[in-house]
């Protein structure tokens, strides 16, 4: 389990939650707080575990830990997600369009 709690200040927020990507990346499943990362590409309990304080990272912990199958699926999910969004490929189109100023379809 890769377990990432930050604190929900201006710092974390701007630095990202860098780490669960590379987690994922590397098929660990992640407990995550909420703070400075893309809560709209990853689902809690589907691709990633969201917790805010000490009850809600006991419950993220005690399911993950539990259910094998299930942690084992967010993995899966996790990765099947980073590869569609955040992969250099999946990003490719978007990068040549920056560069070269108007948009790009590959």
């Amino acid at each position: 389990m890769g377990l990432a709690p930050l604190d929900d200040d201006p710092w974390c927020r701007a630095k990202m939650n860098y780490k669960v990507l590379v987690y994922m990346s590397h098929g660990v499943p992640a407990i995550a707080s909420p703070i400075g990362f893309p809560v709209e590409d990853f689902r809690h309990g589907e691709s990633v575990w969201y917790a805010r304080g000490e009850d809600e990272w006991m419950e993220a912990m005690r399911e993950a830990l539990d259910d094998r199958p299930k942690r084992d699926a967010v993995s899966r999910e996790a990765l099947q997600v980073l590869a569609g969004k955040y992969t250099a490929a999946a990003q490719a189109e978007n990068w040549l369009s920056l560069l070269l100023g108007r948009r790009v379809k590959m």
